[in-house]
């Protein structure tokens, strides 16, 4: 539950980051729209995450480890790995996309046993340091 907050998070991240860089008026109409599918999915998700978290000890464990040591942006795996850097980096890259990627890893370090956590930050910081690009400028 836990990771699918973490993605369901990034997903509405990464849509509101597409929308603060188009102008175009039928691409934000429709991320608009999907937005509001993937509030309710996330909530789902951070809701679920947070109740079980709560009452375990050893999910709290095996979920940080988890994160920290297998998680990794959408798209890993799937795509070419400097084709998800791309991604990653033009929506989050900048100083905006920077300060977007801190409140989303506050919202998940909110979470039980995922205190201090730069998740998203990190993965980030990564790709551009992949692609040899400059992160939050």
């Amino acid at each position: 539950m836990t990771w699918g907050a973490v993605n369901e998070l990034t997903t509405l991240g990464a849509y509101q980051r597409l929308i603060a860089k188009t102008e175009h008026p039928i691409l934000v109409q429709m991320l608009r729209a999907i937005i509001k599918d993937e509030r309710r999915h996330f909530a789902f998700y951070r809701a679920q995450a947070r109740m079980r978290l709560a009452r375990s000890r050893q999910a709290r464990r095996i979920t940080r480890f988890s994160l920290d040591h297998l998680w990794a942006p959408v798209g890993t795996g799937v795509r070419p790995q400097p084709e998800t850097d791309f991604v990653a980096t033009h929506l989050f890259g900048d100083a905006d996309g920077a300060l977007a990627l801190k409140e989303m890893d506050s919202i998940i370090a909110e979470l039980p046993g995922l205190d201090r956590t730069n998740l998203l930050t990190d993965a980030t910081r990564e790709a551009c340091e992949r692609l040899g690009v400059s992160f939050g400028l």
